[in-house]
């Protein structure tokens, strides 16, 4: 339990704030108890300017405001009232988590180009006193809390890939390449959703690639996800552009795409994609029935209606095959 409530945090401070997190997410407010014999309605907790967790209190006009360790536990306990060893608060499941304790969250981040330096991994080590920091990565995971610093700045200044992914289904991939060896321009003709996008900073072509699972994942494997993936990136560098192919058939899948948009020039190869580019649309759920139909010499001058017409019709094939 406190160890949940204080994962990742540095120093009382963020110790606090950890704490009242965990409460916020638990606590089922309003709710009834009694100080001194006298009934009064707990309406929220926060943090006073002693850095002290207090409830905030109210009886008809009167708000007072009461350290939480003093509040007496309710009787009779409101449902699921000691839910997670939280006394002496009524507790609730978050609304926005299907079950608190599986919340489960991966981050990495790697450097290609060049390593960090010793300043660089100081200003990593600010944001957490857990993770994995190397002189060409920062690795963490999270089952409580949550990430401190900026994805995209991060790429901006130190990395030159990054992969997330949690329980509850939203796997995300970025990579940067110096705009001398990937350009922007070709990249934007592929990357034209909020599923896959391109942005250019300090000289650099940075590619986000965001899938997201409504279902979830019952079970997650973070060892060796990203060195499945990584050699995507050399392979953008040598001209390979089926990433990038990939990343507009993931926002055709996303239904993000007009019907009468025209798909980009097909790369080659995209029938038999490398190890790497397998493991890239596996994990970003990019249907493999699509990418097949993608590949098909047709479908080179498709709009998107007739490349979705000719998936239907591969699928409906496919289940006739299997299903006779």
């Amino acid at each position: 339990m406190i160890e949940r409530a204080t994962v990742d945090a540095y120093g009382d401070s963020e110790q606090i704030t950890g704490w009242l997190t965990m409460i916020e997410e638990n606590l089922a407010v309003p709710f009834e108890t009694e100080v001194l014999g006298v009934p009064i309605t707990v309406e929220r907790v926060d943090i006073d300017g002693s850095e002290q967790i207090v409830a905030i209190c109210r009886r008809g006009r009167a708000r007072q405001i009461l350290p939480i360790i003093d509040l007496p536990l309710p009787t009779p306990l409101p449902d699921g009232g000691m839910d997670r060893g939280i006394p002496p608060l009524a507790c609730r499941k978050s609304p926005s988590l299907r079950s608190i304790v599986s919340e489960y969250q991966y981050f990495e981040f790697q450097a290609i180009d060049r390593p960090l330096s010793k300043k660089e991994m100081a200003e990593l080590r600010s944001y957490s006193t857990r993770a994995r920091i190397a002189p060409t990565s920062f690795v963490n995971d999270y089952s409580w809390g949550n990430f401190k610093g900026d994805a995209d700045v991060w790429m901006d200044k130190y990395f030159d890939v990054f992969l997330y992914f949690a329980n509850w289904g939203t796997p995300i991939l970025k990579l940067r390449l110096p705009d001398t060896q990937l350009s922007a321009k070709a990249a934007r003709l592929f990357e034209v959703g909020e599923r896959a996008t391109v942005r250019v900073k300090n000289g650099n072509v940075i590619l986000s690639f965001h899938s997201q699972n409504q279902e979830g994942e019952d079970s997650v494997e973070s060892e060796g996800l990203l060195a499945s993936i990584i050699s995507v990136r050399s392979e953008l560098a040598r001209g390979d552009l089926r990433a990038l192919y990939l990343g507009w058939l993931l926002c055709v899948q996303s239904g993000e795409l007009a019907p009468v948009d025209l798909s980009p020039p097909v790369p080659r190869g995209l029938a038999k994609l490398s190890a790497s580019l397998t493991s890239l649309a596996e994990f970003l759920r990019i249907d493999r029935t699509l990418i097949r139909v993608a590949a098909e010499p047709a479908a080179k001058s498709l709009t998107v209606a007739d490349l979705m017409q000719n998936l239907e019709a591969a699928s409906r094939k496919q289940s006739s095959t299997l299903n006779p």
